[in-house]
């Protein structure tokens, strides 16, 4: 929860246009002048006439680093977030599908001890002892699914 929470905010929380625009009025006065800041570096080329595509690719690339930042500065409208959360949701439909198979299947001589031991249990399946049965209706599958995930995973966080 503190980490969906935390991105809520950093989705919700844009940064200011001031910053965005500050930055890139600055650059572009900055390369306005870049010229004649290089006319004397440039002195020994015919008729200063590098300096044009020097002055160019300084600007391609400051001008690329400062649409990167803008970018960065809300990492969830570049990411495929609908995709990432479609591919978490069938991976957990998976896990939960595998509720009703014996995957780990118990030999019969600790099934026949622990009826033994709890003979209300009558278990079935692996899945008695989580309370769930294999053979109920599947009017509703998809919510047993889902409980029964919910069960595991209250399972595993006691170990």
């Amino acid at each position: 929860e503190d980490t969906l929470g935390g991105s809520e905010r950093l989705l919700s929380s844009p940064v200011p246009l001031f910053y965005s625009r500050h930055t890139a009025r600055f650059i572009s006065i900055w390369l306005l002048f870049l010229p004649f800041a290089l006319y004397g570096q440039f002195g020994d080329s015919w008729n200063h006439i590098m300096m044009i595509p020097a002055s160019l690719l300084i600007s391609v690339f400051l001008f690329g680093i400062e649409e990167l930042a803008t970018q960065l500065e809300e990492p969830f409208t570049i990411l495929p977030m609908q995709g990432f959360c479609d591919k978490i949701g069938a991976n957990c439909d998976e896990i939960a599908s595998w509720a009703g198979q014996d995957v780990y299947k118990m030999p019969e001589e600790v099934i026949e001890q622990i009826e033994m031991a709890r003979p209300e249990l009558k278990m079935k399946s692996n899945l008695a002892l989580l309370g769930g049965e294999p053979e109920e209706e599947e009017a509703d599958v998809r919510q047993k699914k889902r409980m029964m995930l919910k069960k595991l995973l209250r399972i595993g966080e006691g170990i």
